[in-house]
């Protein structure tokens, strides 16, 4: 699967609607990113889950900047395994989470918003653990957040 082919589509299908309420989209996402393996329907709607979340958190408008990029890390508890991931981080200006919430945010039904049903990131996360990766959140009150997804690269298989 190339996610950056992915990512445009995602960003083409939501740019309309970012527009109308002040929302710039950045896109930085080369072109030369390694393949995943995985399902596009089930990792668009990580994207748009994601990216939707970022949306909501800006009702004055703000900015949301996609980037992603390969590198070799290791999941938390699996050090020895260090191995190609893609991470593909959405950033948002919008108003940021309380530090107390960060650790509740894949929990069934727990909800920052008012009229959230509290599953987006909770189908989220259980897509990219399916997919072998693992979702990371940073935000600060005020300024923002960034998620981070992680996926692991397509292993070339090599002839015997």
């Amino acid at each position: 699967l190339n996610l950056d082919a992915l990512i445009e589509n995602t960003v083409d299908l939501l740019n309309y609607q970012f527009q109308k309420q002040r929302v710039q989209l950045e896109k930085a996402v080369p072109h030369d990113l390694p393949p995943v393996v995985g399902d596009p329907d089930q990792l668009q709607q990580v994207l748009i889950n994601l990216m939707l979340n970022a949306f909501q958190s800006m009702s004055d408008g703000g900015l949301i900047r996609i980037s992603a990029s390969s590198k070799r890390v290791s999941r938390e508890g699996m050090a020895d395994q260090e191995r190609e991931f893609v991470e593909v981080s959405i950033r948002d200006t919008g108003i940021g989470i309380e530090g107390d919430m960060i650790q509740n945010l894949f929990d069934a039904f727990f909800t920052t918003k008012e009229k959230g049903t509290g599953l987006g990131l909770t189908v989220s996360h259980g897509i990219v653990r399916d997919h072998e990766g693992w979702i990371e959140a940073e935000s600060e009150v005020g300024k923002g957040s960034v998620f981070k997804v992680y996926l692991p690269a397509a292993q070339e298989e090599v002839a015997p």
